[in-house]
């Protein structure tokens, strides 16, 4: 996690990991830049399955170049009340929290409670390819663009 105003986390690869019952919590947190995350599973999460996140309240950083692909989430957002998708895209609390360029490609996403993957507010230039879920609840979306600019679904 690279919080503000300090050198930015980089060039990080997160891979061939398995996380499960993150009570609490959320599966993979991705603040910071040049950041790939490929091939985990995480499982039976009350937070995202995976979340590239800017955050005021916690005074990180913006999340830049990730790219989140070939990854398998299971059972996400099991806290109802945090409700948040399996991957979640999205900057919170400030005009100044960004993400930018961020790459989701190749995801599967099973069971969560909410929507598959979401992109929020203060989200720019995300890019979405082959990403498929099985499972989502009933009137939740594989993809719920609540906001974020510049999106590209192929």
């Amino acid at each position: 996690v690279t919080y503000a105003g300090q050198f930015p986390c980089h060039h990080i690869r997160i891979f061939n990991n398995k996380t499960g019952n993150t009570y609490h919590g959320r599966g993979i947190c991705l603040i910071g830049e040049d950041l790939e995350c490929y091939n985990n599973t995480t499982d039976t999460t009350d937070g995202a399955g995976i979340i590239i996140t800017s955050e005021k309240s916690n005074n990180t950083g913006n999340p830049r170049r990730v790219t989140v692909r070939n990854n398998v989430v299971y059972r996400s957002g099991q806290d109802t009340v945090k409700n948040q998708a399996g991957i979640h895209i999205g900057g919170y609390g400030s005009t100044t929290n960004t993400v930018t360029d961020t790459f989701v490609y190749d995801n599967r996403i099973e069971y969560p409670k909410s929507d598959a993957i979401r992109i929020d507010e203060g989200s720019d230039r995300t890019t979405l390819r082959g990403n498929t879920a099985i499972g989502l609840p009933t009137g939740k979306k594989l993809i719920d663009q609540s906001g974020g600019t510049n999106v590209v679904i192929q």
